[in-house]
């Protein structure tokens, strides 16, 4: 028995999944945030903001919702792996590992959303719900072919899902 008049169809046949990189912004430098209609925001951050630019397909954005004593708690997360460390990046990770962040998550799909910006927790002056840098695992490698880098999880409690900017 043959199975016939099977279709599938498909617009884009390149996938667009994961984290290209994250634009890693100073909380208190932040220059203008403004929420807009339909979870959009405006944003203008620092001009000193690092990107951290992950390996491709080692990057992601998770994104969970729970409830504690009647309110939700986003937890927002990106991990990645950044490939080929060097004295200057250390120093670049050591320098950002324990500042109040805000995070502009640029997905390979072109569609950018932000970690550490609260519309509803968030302080009255500026609605910093800030991320951080959660951990930071340094491998050498152990075989001559392998490439030294890092596994780096930055990650952001919030009272709301992560906005699209633009």
């Amino acid at each position: 028995m043959a199975l016939t008049a099977i279709s599938v169809s498909s617009a884009d046949f390149i996938q667009k999944g994961g984290v290209e990189k994250v634009t890693m912004h100073n909380a208190g430098e932040i220059s203008s945030a403004l929420a807009l209609a339909d979870h959009k925001m405006s944003f203008g951050g620092d001009a000193a903001a690092k990107d951290l630019v992950f390996d491709p397909e080692t990057a992601k954005l998770t994104v969970s919702s729970t409830r504690e004593r009647g309110f939700s708690v986003i937890t927002a997360t990106v991990e990645g792996y950044v490939s080929g460390l060097t004295n200057a990046k250390i120093a670049a990770l050591q320098a950002n590992k324990d500042l109040p962040l805000v995070c502009l998550v640029h997905l390979n799909s072109d569609e950018n959303f932000i970690i550490g910006w609260d519309d509803i927790y968030g302080e009255a002056a500026d609605s910093l719900m800030p991320a951080y840098i959660d951990s930071i695992e340094i491998d050498s490698g152990a075989k001559r072919g392998d490439t030294n880098g890092a596994t780096i999880k930055i990650v952001a409690i919030m009272g709301e899902m992560p906005r699209e900017v633009g």
